[in-house]
């Protein structure tokens, strides 16, 4: 069986754009399988048959018990040459590296078995607030030295998309963007508002995903637990979770989910008013980036309040100038202020529907089959 690679170094949990892409290549061509090539982090390794047609291969060994610098150089380094030894004898009809770093990788085994080349980044790659000093200027000599070399680039967005093609002169990038697949978009809400026992004037905002980190999340438990008034459930987990909790522990409108399975969010969301996505744009891979939970929301039919950015201006449409915080610190305060739940509801009325993943996913499955054919 011929195998479609996917290398990330990803413990891949919760990789649910990665997931989408290979449930959508498995429809291209019978008789390729597609290997998600990741990194073990715990006891999870080797093969994992997760749904027919797909496997999660994790390699490496388990995060040392020191965690140190040198020790984190070791674990990538091994997993490079791991990764090489398991596959270079493989039949393989195409690999796709998902970072920048992946892509020497990604563009020795597809040379060795004459397979084509994808690069597949899910952001501004080189452009993220960790791309500093001789990381950056690393990375760039890395990209610009391969992505010419690739048959097929995709980007999250039409602004990723423009710079790839402008700063390396390159074809401009296929445009894939991360929309929930259909079948999220009809399940029913979960009835949040019941859970947590809320009248039918009380407004309640949803906040998904990592609890880390440039997301605005002291600035919104502060502003949620000053007005007093609405009601904020954040659903997830990460490095903040001890601060969400503190302050549910202080308020009543503060409240806490444990992260649920991807397929099962847009229902969550659905459940709420009002979503959040308050990306800090501290550098221009978020400025630009099209964050999973404001596509969540929008799937869900839940106006999302968030950040300053052209994905979110595009979809948002009309509903921009009321719902868009050019500088959140400024301005979160004065619209808990302002609302009432007859306008978030007001605003749900307006809101466009967003189209799907399989809606939006048809220019790559074209070039997947070209590739494969």
């Amino acid at each position: 069986m011929s195998l479609a690679l996917h290398l990330y170094q990803s413990p891949m949990d919760n990789e649910s754009r990665l997931m989408r892409m290979a449930r959508s290549i498995t429809s291209v061509k019978p008789g390729v399988q597609v290997r998600l090539v990741g990194l073990q982090v715990d006891e999870r390794s080797g093969l994992q048959p997760v749904e027919p047609g797909i496997v999660i291969d994790r390699v490496g060994n388990p995060t040392p018990k020191h965690d140190t610098l040198a020790s984190r150089f070791q674990k990538v380094g091994g997993w490079f040459q791991q990764v090489y030894r398991d596959y270079r004898d493989e039949d393989i009809a195409v690999v796709s590296a998902h970072a920048v770093w992946a892509l020497p990788l990604a563009w020795q085994l597809a040379r060795r078995a004459k397979a084509p080349l994808v690069y597949n980044p899910h952001e501004l790659e080189t452009r993220t607030p960790t791309m500093t000093g001789v990381k950056k200027t690393l990375a760039e000599q890395v990209e610009a030295r391969f992505i010419r070399r690739c048959q097929v680039v995709t980007a999250v967005n039409d602004e990723i998309a423009d710079w790839y093609a402008d700063r390396y002169r390159i074809s401009r990038p296929i445009v894939v963007c991360n929309f929930p697949a259909a079948a999220t978009h009809d399940v029913p809400a979960r009835g949040l508002r019941r859970e947590l026992g809320l009248a039918d004037d009380e407004v309640l905002f949803v906040h998904t995903g990592n609890l880390t980190g440039g997301r605005n999340i002291p600035l919104i438990l502060s502003e949620f637990e000053a007005a007093g008034r609405h009601h904020i459930l954040f659903v997830g987990a990460g490095e903040l979770q001890g601060d969400v909790e503190a302050a549910a522990a202080r308020s009543s409108f503060i409240h806490h989910m444990p992260p649920v399975p991807p397929d099962q969010v847009v229902s969550v969301v659905k459940g709420a008013d009002l979503a959040l996505s308050l990306i800090e744009t501290l550098a221009q891979s978020y400025a630009w980036s099209s964050p999973n939970k404001l596509f969540e929301a929008l799937a869900a039919g839940t106006p999302p309040v968030a950040s300053d950015l052209p994905e979110a201006r595009r979809r948002l449409g009309t509903l921009a100038s009321d719902l868009i915080l050019t500088s959140p610190a400024d301005q979160l305060h004065g619209f808990l202020a302002h609302l009432d739940r007859p306008q978030a509801l007001r605003y749900r009325e307006q809101l466009a529907p967003l189209p799907t993943w399989e809606q939006g996913v048809g220019p790559m499955l074209d070039a997947y089959r070209r590739l494969l054919g």
